[in-house]
Protein backbone atom coordinates (compact mmCIF):
# COMPACT_ATOMS: atom_id res chain seq x y z
CA UNK A 1 0.00 0.00 0.00
CA UNK A 2 3.20 2.29 -0.40
CA UNK A 3 3.20 2.88 3.05
CA UNK A 4 0.04 5.41 3.01
CA UNK A 5 -2.35 4.52 5.66
CA UNK A 6 -6.05 5.20 5.37
CA UNK A 7 -7.88 7.26 7.57
CA UNK A 8 -10.91 6.35 9.75
CA UNK A 9 -14.00 6.89 8.04
CA UNK A 10 -15.60 10.30 9.65
CA UNK A 11 -18.42 10.23 10.93
CA UNK A 12 -21.96 11.90 9.75
CA UNK A 13 -23.09 14.91 11.11
CA UNK A 14 -26.29 16.18 11.31
CA UNK A 15 -26.98 19.84 10.74
CA UNK A 16 -29.67 21.94 9.11
CA UNK A 17 -28.97 23.45 5.73
CA UNK A 18 -28.76 27.02 6.67
CA UNK A 19 -25.73 25.90 9.29
CA UNK A 20 -23.49 24.60 5.71
CA UNK A 21 -24.28 26.58 3.30
CA UNK A 22 -23.38 29.60 5.63
CA UNK A 23 -19.98 28.45 5.89
CA UNK A 24 -16.91 29.53 4.23
CA UNK A 25 -13.54 27.96 6.09
CA UNK A 26 -12.35 24.93 4.43
CA UNK A 27 -9.97 22.17 6.53
CA UNK A 28 -8.12 19.51 6.27
CA UNK A 29 -5.30 17.21 4.90
CA UNK A 30 -3.24 18.02 1.39
CA UNK A 31 -2.91 14.23 0.74
CA UNK A 32 -4.87 11.81 -1.51
CA UNK A 33 -6.55 9.51 1.56
CA UNK A 34 -6.28 12.81 4.60
CA UNK A 35 -9.92 13.71 5.40
CA UNK A 36 -11.31 16.83 4.03
CA UNK A 37 -13.93 19.32 5.97
CA UNK A 38 -16.33 22.64 6.08
CA UNK A 39 -16.14 24.24 9.24
CA UNK A 40 -18.92 26.09 10.30
CA UNK A 41 -19.82 29.41 12.20
CA UNK A 42 -20.84 27.36 14.87
CA UNK A 43 -17.65 24.69 15.05
CA UNK A 44 -19.22 22.19 13.01
CA UNK A 45 -15.76 20.67 11.56
CA UNK A 46 -17.76 18.56 8.72
CA UNK A 47 -16.57 15.65 6.59
CA UNK A 48 -19.41 13.48 5.97
CA UNK A 49 -23.11 14.83 6.71
CA UNK A 50 -26.78 13.49 7.64
CA UNK A 51 -29.62 15.48 6.22
CA UNK A 52 -33.15 15.42 5.50
CA UNK A 53 -36.12 17.25 3.97
CA UNK A 54 -38.71 16.38 1.04
CA UNK A 55 -36.91 16.68 -2.40
CA UNK A 56 -37.28 20.32 -4.04
CA UNK A 57 -35.06 19.61 -7.06
CA UNK A 58 -34.18 16.50 -9.17
CA UNK A 59 -32.06 16.75 -12.14
CA UNK A 60 -30.28 14.09 -14.87
CA UNK A 61 -27.42 16.27 -16.79
CA UNK A 62 -24.84 14.44 -19.31
CA UNK A 63 -21.48 15.57 -18.87
CA UNK A 64 -18.54 14.54 -21.16
CA UNK A 65 -17.42 12.22 -17.73
CA UNK A 66 -20.96 10.51 -18.13
CA UNK A 67 -24.34 11.55 -16.50
CA UNK A 68 -24.43 13.47 -13.10
CA UNK A 69 -27.42 13.81 -11.19
CA UNK A 70 -28.41 16.86 -8.83
CA UNK A 71 -30.68 18.02 -6.69
CA UNK A 72 -32.10 19.37 -3.10
CA UNK A 73 -33.83 18.39 -0.09
CA UNK A 74 -35.45 21.36 1.86
CA UNK A 75 -35.24 21.17 5.57
CA UNK A 76 -36.60 24.24 7.59
CA UNK A 77 -33.64 26.29 7.08
CA UNK A 78 -33.42 26.16 3.53
CA UNK A 79 -32.18 23.80 0.75
CA UNK A 80 -29.46 20.94 1.19
CA UNK A 81 -27.77 20.68 -2.34
CA UNK A 82 -26.03 17.64 -3.43
CA UNK A 83 -24.77 15.56 -6.65
CA UNK A 84 -24.36 12.31 -7.53
CA UNK A 85 -21.24 12.25 -10.07
CA UNK A 86 -20.40 9.85 -12.86
CA UNK A 87 -17.77 8.15 -10.37
CA UNK A 88 -20.95 6.54 -8.46
CA UNK A 89 -22.64 4.38 -11.32
CA UNK A 90 -23.91 2.35 -8.10
CA UNK A 91 -26.60 5.18 -7.99
CA UNK A 92 -27.36 5.78 -11.18
CA UNK A 93 -30.37 3.09 -12.14
CA UNK A 94 -32.08 4.49 -8.80
CA UNK A 95 -31.64 8.24 -9.62
CA UNK A 96 -32.90 7.52 -12.85
CA UNK A 97 -36.45 6.45 -10.90
CA UNK A 98 -36.44 9.06 -8.63
CA UNK A 99 -36.10 11.97 -11.17
CA UNK A 100 -38.66 10.14 -12.75
CA UNK A 101 -40.80 10.25 -10.04
CA UNK A 102 -40.18 13.65 -9.52
CA UNK A 103 -40.55 15.03 -13.28
CA UNK A 104 -44.25 12.67 -12.51
CA UNK A 105 -45.01 15.03 -10.17
CA UNK A 106 -44.32 12.94 -6.67
CA UNK A 107 -42.88 14.51 -3.81
CA UNK A 108 -40.98 12.43 -0.83
CA UNK A 109 -38.95 13.13 1.92
CA UNK A 110 -35.58 11.76 1.86
CA UNK A 111 -32.42 11.54 3.77
CA UNK A 112 -29.21 11.44 2.41
CA UNK A 113 -25.21 10.80 3.50
CA UNK A 114 -22.74 12.27 1.95
CA UNK A 115 -19.14 14.35 1.88
CA UNK A 116 -19.36 17.95 2.05
CA UNK A 117 -17.82 19.65 -0.47
CA UNK A 118 -16.71 23.05 -1.77
CA UNK A 119 -16.12 25.00 -4.56
CA UNK A 120 -15.36 28.66 -5.09
CA UNK A 121 -17.64 30.77 -7.87
CA UNK A 122 -15.53 33.16 -10.71
CA UNK A 123 -16.62 35.89 -8.41
CA UNK A 124 -14.64 34.31 -5.77
CA UNK A 125 -17.85 33.11 -3.83
CA UNK A 126 -17.72 30.05 -1.23
CA UNK A 127 -20.32 27.39 -2.10
CA UNK A 128 -21.02 24.20 -0.31
CA UNK A 129 -22.67 21.14 -1.28
CA UNK A 130 -23.05 17.57 -0.32
CA UNK A 131 -21.29 14.60 -2.91
CA UNK A 132 -24.41 11.72 -1.88
CA UNK A 133 -22.82 8.61 -1.46
CA UNK A 134 -26.51 7.00 -0.09
CA UNK A 135 -29.64 7.89 0.56
CA UNK A 136 -33.55 6.29 1.62
CA UNK A 137 -37.13 7.94 0.98
CA UNK A 138 -38.42 8.25 4.38
CA UNK A 139 -41.62 8.64 6.37
CA UNK A 140 -42.76 11.22 8.17
CA UNK A 141 -41.88 9.69 11.76
CA UNK A 142 -37.99 9.50 10.62
CA UNK A 143 -38.09 12.77 8.94
CA UNK A 144 -39.48 14.00 12.55
CA UNK A 145 -36.86 12.15 14.66
CA UNK A 146 -34.08 13.64 12.21
CA UNK A 147 -35.30 17.10 13.23
CA UNK A 148 -34.93 16.91 16.53
CA UNK A 149 -31.60 15.02 16.95
CA UNK A 150 -30.49 18.02 14.52
CA UNK A 151 -32.12 20.45 16.72
CA UNK A 152 -30.28 18.75 19.42
CA UNK A 153 -26.85 18.66 17.93
CA UNK A 154 -27.18 22.73 17.08
CA UNK A 155 -28.47 23.81 20.32
CA UNK A 156 -25.27 21.77 21.73
CA UNK A 157 -23.09 23.80 19.16
CA UNK A 158 -25.16 27.32 19.73
CA UNK A 159 -23.81 26.61 23.56
CA UNK A 160 -20.45 25.31 23.06
CA UNK A 161 -20.06 28.62 21.07
CA UNK A 162 -21.28 30.79 24.03
CA UNK A 163 -18.97 29.19 26.55
CA UNK A 164 -15.97 29.92 23.78
CA UNK A 165 -17.00 32.91 23.25
CA UNK A 166 -16.21 33.43 27.09
CA UNK A 167 -12.64 32.29 26.69
CA UNK A 168 -9.56 34.54 27.64
CA UNK A 169 -8.59 33.09 23.67
CA UNK A 170 -9.18 29.80 21.33
CA UNK A 171 -6.10 27.94 22.13
CA UNK A 172 -7.70 24.53 23.05
CA UNK A 173 -6.32 24.62 26.94
CA UNK A 174 -8.63 27.80 27.14
CA UNK A 175 -11.80 26.57 25.53
CA UNK A 176 -11.49 23.00 27.97
CA UNK A 177 -11.30 25.34 30.78
CA UNK A 178 -14.11 27.50 29.39
CA UNK A 179 -16.42 24.18 29.13
CA UNK A 180 -16.57 23.87 25.45
CA UNK A 181 -16.93 19.89 24.66
CA UNK A 182 -13.86 18.33 23.39
CA UNK A 183 -15.32 17.24 20.16
CA UNK A 184 -15.71 20.58 19.84
CA UNK A 185 -12.57 22.35 20.36
CA UNK A 186 -10.88 22.24 17.07
CA UNK A 187 -13.84 23.38 15.05
CA UNK A 188 -14.72 26.24 17.65
CA UNK A 189 -10.85 27.27 17.39
CA UNK A 190 -10.80 27.64 13.88
CA UNK A 191 -14.50 29.04 13.63
CA UNK A 192 -13.56 31.95 15.95
CA UNK A 193 -10.10 32.96 14.53
CA UNK A 194 -11.79 32.80 10.86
Amino acid sequence: MGGQQRSRRQTATRLFAREFYESSLPDGGQGEYDPRFIVTKLGARVNRMFVCGVVERLERRDTERGPMFSGAVRDPTGLHLWSVGSFRPELHIEMEELVARFEGGDRFLMACIGKSNHYTTEDGGFRCRMQMEDYSIIDRDVYASWLVETADQTMRRIEALGKAQSAETTDSDALRDAGVPTDLIVGLGLALNH
